[in-house]
């Protein structure tokens, strides 16, 4: 499902935010 797939790479580039913020 495209659903579970954007929910996946969104959860995903908002760590790697949170990484590079950190």
């Amino acid at each position: 499902m495209r659903l579970v797939i954007s929910c996946s790479i969104r959860r995903f580039y908002g760590v790697s935010l949170s990484t590079i913020k950190g």
